[in-house]
């Protein structure tokens, strides 16, 4: 009731999806609910689409459907809701909720400064930055991160042409590689860079980029690029393009196949200048 009258509907209801109104004690599920007892049904335009901007006096009635009580959103749903509205959140790094789902032998970016120089690791992040010079000979530079902190993988011209797709377009990479260690510099040369999968995840799926440069690409590239436009046509019909079915209480829990897809869905923005 405080918020500006200019406020309309829908952003009110995006500022509860990301937990802007979690200090009032209630769950995001209950603030929707309150939204639309408050503001009304979405058809009504005068008052889904702005309100009056002055004081008005509460008759002291009792309304029935005011304190009906509704669970909270779990973890893995509240990320992918922040993740659908601002492309990150401010609560958890996503690959923390994967922590028992990532492939055996998975190291984290903490330990690799006590590992030996040379070791052969295999990490898993959410790539942030990729890059290929025009004076790099072909290499790749791929800046990841997991829950600890950051990692820098090299990608070899011959590696990345096996494992171009995932290089180019994938939000999260499983990586295996040989460390490599100068001074403080730790770098990851990669063996084999793949999409990161779990348990119950299609084999044949990737994840396009939003939007394609198809300019001076090569015929390979770009059927490279039809083929991963084709998977993800497919891909989206197995998560709701709205979030409607978080409202249903009795849904059972996301799987970690779910989550990391509707993640995939909704990357963050990743710098990219391959």
């Amino acid at each position: 009731r405080r918020i500006p009258a200019t406020l309309k509907r829908p952003a009110i209801e995006n500022l509860i999806w990301v937990g802007g109104f979690g200090g009032l004690g209630l769950t995001r599920r209950e603030l929707l609910w309150q939204t639309g007892l408050w503001i009304g049904p979405e058809t009504d335009n005068e008052r889904s689409g702005g309100r009056e901007n002055h004081t008005q006096t509460e008759l002291t009635l009792e309304n029935p459907y005011a304190e009906i009580p509704f669970p909270d959103l779990d973890p893995t749903d509240r990320m992918i809701a922040e993740y659908r509205m601002l492309r990150f959140s401010a609560e958890l790094h996503p690959l923390v909720l994967l922590q028992d789902a990532l492939p055996a032998g998975t190291v984290s970016s903490d330990r690799l400064t006590h590992l030996r120089q040379g070791s052969m690791v295999h990490v898993v992040g959410l790539v942030t930055t990729r890059q290929r010079p025009g004076t790099a000979k072909g290499y790749v530079f791929v800046l990841m991160e997991d829950a600890h902190g950051p990692m820098n993988v090299i990608v070899k011209p011959d590696v990345y042409e096996r494992n171009s797709s995932a290089v180019r377009m994938e939000p999260f990479l499983a990586v295996r590689g040989r460390l490599q260690k100068d001074g403080a510099t730790l770098n990851i040369v990669a063996h084999q860079v793949e999409t990161l999968r779990v348990p119950g995840m299609p084999i044949h799926v990737r994840r396009p980029s939003h939007s394609y440069d198809t300019t001076n690409k090569s015929q390979s590239e770009l059927t490279d690029i039809s083929e991963n436009l084709n998977d993800f046509s497919e891909l989206q019909t197995s998560l709701p393009d709205t979030m409607d079915y978080w409202t249903d209480p009795g849904r059972s829990a996301p799987s970690p196949s779910h989550y990391l897809t509707a993640l995939r869905q909704s990357p963050p923005g990743i710098k990219s200048f391959v």
